[in-house]
């Protein structure tokens, strides 16, 4: 009953971009039929593909009067390629760090070339490299960096060439302790922990 009536952007779930729609518009209103595949968001908030072919129908005067659409969910599909393109991506970083190790000059320059290739490997923005203190009791930052827009990351990049953790301690100490890698989809979510 929520969905009737409604369009389509109710369940947008932000993934494409507005040229994909307006492209698929512009096929549907041409009259032809438009098919590709589509990330939409449940009610839930978590997010779901579908396989989508969408058929205008004409009456006599050949106008359009109604688009039938047709869905196939595909969201398994969809997640193990995600699953396989992760794999790959981890495996050429792995890879190709291991030659980075051998080939540079210095531990800086190895940090150096090894954030950069994980950070364009993974489309990160902005990536940064801690290191523990003697006693490994704290991770310090250093002037280690792979920043791809310089300005819009320059207050964080402040406050973090600021901020010493210690184990546990946000995500980054988490990480530390627990020796695993750690996750936040929203940072403006993450829960305040004391340092």
């Amino acid at each position: 009953d929520e969905l009737i009536g409604q369009d389509h952007a109710i369940v947008n779930s932000g993934h494409h971009p507005k040229s994909f729609f307006a492209n698929m518009w512009k096929t549907i209103k041409g009259g032809n039929i438009w098919q590709g595949e589509i990330k939409n968001s449940a009610k839930d908030g978590t997010n779901y593909w579908v396989f989508s072919t969408i058929v205008p129908f004409k009456n006599r005067d050949g106008r359009i009067i109604k688009y039938t659409s047709i869905r196939t969910n595909i969201t398994k599909i969809k997640l193990a390629e995600e699953k396989l393109e992760n794999k790959a991506r981890y495996e050429r970083i792995v890879h190709r760090s291991t030659g980075i190790a051998g080939e540079s000059r210095s531990s800086e320059e190895a940090l150096q070339r090894c954030i950069d290739l994980i950070s364009k490997n993974l489309d990160w923005p902005v990536g940064h490299v801690y290191l523990p203190n003697a006693e490994s009791t704290k991770l310090l930052p250093t002037n280690i960096w792979s920043v791809t827009a310089t300005e819009k990351f320059s207050r964080f990049r402040e406050i973090t060439e600021n901020c010493i953790i210690g184990r546990g301690i946000g995500l980054v100490g988490r990480v530390w302790k627990e020796g695993k890698p750690g996750w936040i989809s929203d940072v403006q979510k993450e829960e305040r922990k004391s340092t």
